[in-house]
C-alpha cells in the first residue's frame, strides 16, 4: 500500500513538477518539488541523490524565473549531495557544474563561468566521451563566454569543437547547428567579413528550411 510518504509518491511529485515547469507554471512546479523533497528527505535521507535531483530541478525553476540567487543556492545543495553520494567524476556533478556556469555567465562573472565549464568538460570527456552532445554544449557555452570577453579567436576555436559534435548528433539541418554557424559568423564579423557572410548564409539556409 502506497501511503502519503512513500518514495514512489515523491517520484510522482517530482515528475509533475517537471511537467508544470515545462508549461511555464513555476509556482505549481515549486509546490510539487517541495512535496517531493519533504518525502525524499524523510524516507531516503537528506544525502540521497534523489534529493540532489530535486534540488537541481528546483534550481532550474528559479533560473527560468530569473532568480539567480535562489538558482545558485539550490544548485550548490545539489552539488554537495552529488559529490558526497556519487563522487567527483559522476555525470550528475558535471551537469551541475554546467548549470552553475550558465548562471555565472548570465551574471557577467565570466571567469567563474569558465571555471565551472572547465570542471564540467573534464568530467564529460572522461565519463561520456569526446563526441557526446553534452561535450558539444559545453564547448558552445565556453565559446559564448570568450566572445563576450572579446576573445574572438578563442570563441571560434571552441565553436569549431562544438560544430562537428552537433552535426553528428543532430544532423546538418538542425536549428542548433544553425545557431552555431550564426555565432561563428558574429565572431568572424570582427575581422573577416567574407567568412562572416559565409557562416551567416549557412545559418540562414538552415533556419529557412527548419
Amino acid at each position: 500500500r502506497v501511503g502519503p510518504e512513500h518514495a514512489s509518491l515523491a517520484h510522482l511529485y517530482d515528475n509533475m513538477g517537471l511537467a508544470f515547469a515545462n508549461q511555464g507554471d513555476h509556482e505549481r512546479a515549486m509546490e510539487h518539488y517541495r512535496k517531493a523533497l519533504a518525502i525524499q528527505e524523510k524516507t531516503l535521507g537528506p544525502e540521497h541523490p534523489s534529493v540532489g535531483n530535486t534540488y537541481l530541478n528546483m534550481g532550474e525553476a528559479f533560473w527560468r524565473q530569473g532568480d539567480y540567487g535562489q538558482t545558485l543556492e539550490h544548485y550548490r545543495k545539489a552539488l554537495a549531495i552529488f559529490l558526497n553520494a556519487l563522487g567527483p567524476e559522476h555525470p550528475h556533478v558535471g551537469i551541475t557544474y554546467m548549470n552553475m556556469g550558465t548562471v555565472f555567465d548570465a551574471q557577467g562573472e565570466y571567469e567563474r563561468a569558465l571555471g565551472h565549464y572547465r570542471k564540467a568538460l573534464a568530467i564529460q570527456l572522461k565519463e561520456l566521451g569526446p563526441e557526446h552532445p553534452q561535450v558539444g554544449a559545453t564547448y558552445n557555452n565556453m565559446a559564448v563566454v570568450f566572445y563576450k570577453q572579446g576573445e574572438y579567436e578563442r570563441a571560434l576555436e571552441f565553436y569549431r569543437k562544438a560544430l562537428p559534435i552537433s552535426l553528428k548528433a543532430l544532423g546538418p539541418e538542425h536549428p542548433s547547428v544553425g545557431d552555431t554557424y550564426n555565432n561563428m559568423g558574429a565572431a568572424f564579423k570582427q575581422g573577416d567579413h567574407e567568412r562572416a557572410l559565409e557562416h551567416y548564409r549557412k545559418a540562414l539556409a538552415i533556419y529557412l528550411k527548419a
